[in-house]
């Protein structure tokens, strides 16, 4: 059963002055269990009247499914003290999400907020690798080719080559990035997305057998480690 969730202009904080009218913040409160929430939103600005509010039907929509979601997941015991950076996880694109948890791109929530990704530096191992087999072809020492490698591997938006890796473990990841950056150039997909939405069924038009296994099983995995804090 989903829980009665109401949005709202909280007027009791100060407004920011934007084009020289007053925006509020928008929160949302529901009861549970005896206990009144009152949490602002994550996917809804400041905004200036109800108005605008009303307009925004597709975020308050969809912001609700996660609280839900989250309230289902932990069995009604979900405190919510964490839903500004799960919301954030179940709202994040996969391929971005990929990122986060092996390059440490972005705002490193992962190892700060999570303690999670178990130390493994994805582009470190695939930068020696890489730098391996470029010196055994061209017969230069493999420090030559570290500045090059660095600055291509700051963001690795394109298909990665796997014919020179010999790490098992890694021939696993890069398929996983491969498929995501295949995937999220197609369609706009999340972890949210991926689990508790129809949109899912598109993507998987989109891949092999082969290749759904290996990404359900990898998004299973950061599924259960970011959402197994306390309640």
């Amino acid at each position: 059963m989903d829980l009665p969730i109401k949005y709202y202009l909280n007027k009791r904080l100060k407004p920011k002055i934007i084009d020289f009218k007053e925006h509020y913040p928008v929160y949302f409160r529901f009861n549970s269990g005896g206990t009144n929430h009152q949490i602002k939103s994550q996917l809804i600005g400041y905004l200036n009247d109800e108005n605008e509010l009303n307009n925004c039907q597709s975020e308050i929509k969809r912001e609700s499914s996660y609280i839900n979601t989250l309230f289902d997941f932990y069995e009604g015991r979900y405190s919510f003290i964490n839903f500004e950076k799960d919301s954030s996880f179940l709202n994040m694109n996969l391929y971005q999400l990929f990122n986060s948890y092996y390059l440490s791109i972005g705002e490193g929530e992962f190892t700060e907020s999570y303690e999670i990704g178990l130390g493994y530096e994805f582009s470190n191992y695939y930068k020696e690798e890489l730098q391996n087999f470029l010196s055994l072809t061209t017969r230069l020492p493999s420090i030559f080719f570290s500045k090059v490698i660095d600055d291509q591997l700051v963001n690795l938006n394109v298909k990665l080559p796997t014919n020179f890796v010999k790490n098992e473990r890694l021939l696993v990841d890069i398929e996983i990035h491969n498929i995501l950056l295949q995937i999220c150039n197609e369609k706009s997909i999340t972890l949210y997305d991926w689990f508790f939405n129809n949109k899912r069924m598109e993507i998987l038009e989109l891949l092999s057998n082969s290749q759904i296994v290996l990404l359900d099983n990898f998004l299973k995995n950061i599924y259960d480690e970011i959402f197994q804090e306390d309640y």
